[in-house]
């Protein structure tokens, strides 16, 4: 028995409602802590004033909002009914498809606009803070969430003027673009950049052991200011690292959704494995469950904001 996984494809998968079972459950609890993670660090960078004040985390602030609404939307609705069997919710999923592009495309793009901001830390140190000033990054916020409403009104458009003979291959070519566009293109872009960062990394990190081997000869006063520099660099060394693990581990997730796509856009006609496209899903919905962790594991900063909140807490329950 086959089906047709949405109203607006023709991609033939199998029916398995025990797979759909499984992967009811796999992709529930991997929502359960995307939702609970995100929420902790939108109210942890929220609450602390260091961190909201800080540039590079408005945007991790704007990536944690993204991640959010993949464990809000993205989970209960298309991953749910519209690469499976034919479920009630099933006849939706034009619209659930359309809804799917803003938490999918908005940390895409958040992502994007995060190792923007890294590279001009990394390599314009001494233009950061005028360059990335309060206009600049709201025009940066502005585009990473504007552009997705657009995909989402562009596929409505489409259902809305275009008759049901034709939608299914409009869709088609749409999708295409999306794919190359917004998933092939980014994931090139960002393995480029982060590829730039890391090696630039790599060569600060040589050069603070040869200064920490050079302090010790000096004055106690000029040991203080390099220790004072060297701690200020290693924090936001440590951040960085953050940020280009978080990309790395977007990519990784990415990359076999990026394949589907692709083979599904070439190969419209085939049968495509339900495990693998489940599978698939399954990682997107873990990049999202994991950056809180790795936020947590780099930045000492974040940890002692979180730390402070649980205490808040413990606090107002006495």
């Amino acid at each position: 028995m086959t089906n047709v996984s949405s109203n607006e494809s023709k991609i033939f998968i199998p029916c398995d409602k025990h797979l759909d079972f499984i992967f009811w459950v796999l992709d529930g609890a991997a929502g359960l802590v995307v939702l609970a993670g995100n929420f902790l660090t939108c109210i942890v960078i929220i609450s602390s004033p260091i961190l909201r004040h800080n540039v590079m985390n408005v945007f991790l602030l704007s990536l944690a909002v993204a991640d959010f609404l993949i464990g809000l939307i993205f989970v209960p609705g298309y991953a749910s009914f519209c690469e499976s069997c034919e479920y009630a919710l099933s006849k939706y999923c034009h619209i659930l498809s359309s809804a799917k592009d803003l938490p999918l495309a908005g940390v895409t793009f958040n992502l994007l606009a995060i190792s923007y901001d890294r590279y001009m830390a990394v390599f314009r140190p001494l233009h950061y803070h005028s360059h990335m000033n309060s206009l600049r990054v709201g025009i940066i916020l502005s585009s990473a969430w504007g552009i997705p409403i657009v995909m989402i009104i562009t596929r409505s458009l489409l259902h809305y003027f275009w008759s049901t003979s034709r939608i299914d291959d409009i869709i088609k070519i749409y999708n295409t673009f999306l794919v190359v566009a917004f998933v092939i293109l980014p994931i090139i872009i960002l393995v480029v950049v982060n590829t730039m960062l890391t090696r630039a990394l790599q060569r600060q990190n040589c050069r603070i052991h040869v200064v920490k081997s050079e302090i010790v000869s000096e004055n106690a006063s000029t040991v203080v200011k390099e220790k004072e520099v060297m701690e200020k660099h290693t924090k936001r060394r440590k951040g960085t690292i953050s940020c280009i693990v978080v990309v790395l581990i977007f990519i990784l997730c990415w990359f076999p959704r990026a394949f589907n796509n692709v083979w599904s856009l070439a190969n419209r006609n085939q049968k495509i494995n339900p495990v693998f496209r489940k599978i698939t899903i399954f990682f997107l919905i873990v990049q999202s469950s994991v950056n809180p962790f790795i936020y947590t594991m780099y930045r000492r900063e974040f940890r002692r904001a979180a730390k402070g909140f649980v205490n808040s807490l413990q606090f107002w329950r006495r």
